[in-house]
Formats: C-alpha cells, structure tokens, sequence
C-alpha cells in the first residue's frame, strides 16, 4: 500500500489517470464504509509529493462526496513539488493542510506526526499514551508542534465539521486504524520508501496505546496491482506493530508497479473493523 517511484515525466500523466478512476471508486468506498457502525468517525489521511491544479480539480467531485457523508480528509504534502493553496480544497477545513518540505526530514518530523495525531484526536478523542492525571508522559511528543516553517499548525478543533451520531458513543480511548503504505514507483527512490516508512513506525506510532482494548492497526501495502494486508488487527502492542512495518523494508518487488490511490480505496472498503464501538479511522500514504 504504498509504493512509488515514476520518473518527472510520467508523473502528471500517472496521476491524471489516477484521478479518472478515483471517482467511482469511493463511490463505492463511501457506501461499505458508511454501511459498517454508526456513530463511527471515520478520518482519511493524504499523503502526496505533487499538487498540480488540473488533477487536483478532477479529484474534488470524490473529496466532497466523502466529505458529505461526513469523512474528515487531512492532506499531507511532502517535498518541494508541493503548493498547498492547490491541496486546500481537498481538506475537511483549511486548517488541515500540512505540508513537510522533503522526504529526509520526513523520518524525523516529530512535529508533523504531533499534528496528524492532534488531528485524529480533534475528531475522536487521544490515540496517544497519557499518565493517570490526563497529560502526555515524558516519552509522549507534545500535543503543541514546534514552529517550523514546513509544517503548517491546524487551527482549534471548533473549526472542523461535526458528524451527528445515531448509535453507541464511540471510546476516545479506542481505535481500529487502517494506514494505506504506497509501494509503488511513484516514491523516487528506495531511499524516499525508507523514509516514509520510518517515518510511520519511529514517529507517528510510537506514542499509540496499541493492543486489543486500545488501538487496533492493520498496516496494508499497496499499488496498482495489490493490497496486501500486514497483521489484520493482530498486534499486541506497539512494538509488534513497529516491527513488522519496519520489516515491508525487505519485500520484494516494491518500487516498481505504478501508484493508484484508487486501487487501495477501493479494495479498502472490504476491511472492516474489528470492534463495535471504536471509531475507524484510514492513514493513506500516497507519492501521488
């Protein structure tokens, strides 16, 4: 589930024809999804390195239907291509465009993932671990990102959209979360996928209370031409999570098959939470 690498060339014509299909595919991931619990949130995450206006246009008819079944979208753009007054419109609320100026800073932006976390909190509750008075521990990154001119700070949480429940109140302690890892050529290179990778299991996990009565993760590779699910929900606690993200490394065949969000989401919409109750929430890493 994530897997890139494509050349300067083929990268506006990949996405482009990324985009054609996108439509119709969460179509059909906004009605199973929506169809699985209610008073469920449910978060997609948009990681990209390119942010051309044509294809971002042919995206937004798919961003308002999910945005209209009540789907918050966090966009994530990574590395110089990147303009974010172009991605804005993709986002739930204009304060949840984040942008990280490349993929070397990408392993160790702590700031970044304290903001993707704020984020899921805003719309559920804390995923991270806290002591018994409420405040994140010593090892916990601070819920307030330092400055840095790459990363762009999400406003308060009164800004984003509010989703109407109409079944069991979901736990802020309790998560089954979904993170869609592209693979696929449109990265740039092994040492881009490695980053992205650390990224995820050094930085933006380490803090989650994984296990069966938290936070449950399925980890899933994809491209074009598969998903593959890594762990299902399996984990016991975060350092098995870690472990087994930090072992995609060795997979063969990555790098190689060309990106299609559409492919993930597509074939998201047949993985179903494990639990009644616990808020869904979908981290799509995507080079396009």
């Amino acid at each position: 589930m994530l897997k890139s690498l494509f050349t300067a060339v083929s990268i506006n014509e990949e996405f482009s024809e990324l985009l054609k299909t996108t439509s119709s595919a969460l179509s059909n991931e906004i009605t199973e999804l929506n169809g699985q619990r209610s008073g469920v949130a449910q978060i997609t995450v948009l990681f990209t390195s390119t942010s051309v206006q044509a294809d971002v246009t042919k995206a937004l008819p798919s961003a308002t239907q999910l945005k209209s079944s009540g789907t918050t979208i966090i966009v994530v753009g990574i590395g110089s291509n990147v303009i974010p007054s172009i991605l804005t419109p993709l986002a739930s609320n204009p304060s949840l465009v984040f942008t990280a100026s490349d993929f070397t800073s990408l392993a160790s932006n702590t700031a970044l993932a304290n903001q993707i976390n704020t984020a899921i909190g805003i719309c559920g509750g804390s995923i991270t671990q806290s002591t018994a008075s409420g405040t994140p521990s010593a090892s916990t990154p601070s819920i307030t990102p330092p400055s840095t001119p790459s990363v762009t700070t999400p406003s308060s949480a009164t800004s984003l959209p509010t989703t109407p429940s109409t079944g069991p109140t979901p736990d802020p302690t309790r998560r089954d979360i979904i993170i869609l890892m592209d693979t696929s050529s449109g990265l740039g290179s092994v040492a881009n996928f490695q980053a992205e990778l650390n990224f995820i299991a050094s930085v933006l996990v380490a803090n989650w209370t994984v296990g069966p009565i938290h936070v449950e993760v399925d980890p899933v590779v994809y491209d074009s031409d598969s998903f593959q699910e890594i762990g299902a929900f399996t984990f016991k606690d975060t350092a098995e999570l870690q472990q087994a993200i930090a072992a995609i490394a060795a997979m063969p065949d990555f790098l190689s098959d060309p990106p299609s969000i559409a492919y993930a989401l597509n074939h998201s919409s047949g993985v179903s939470s494990q639990r009644s109750g616990a808020p869904q929430t979908i981290i799509l890493f995507s080079s396009t």
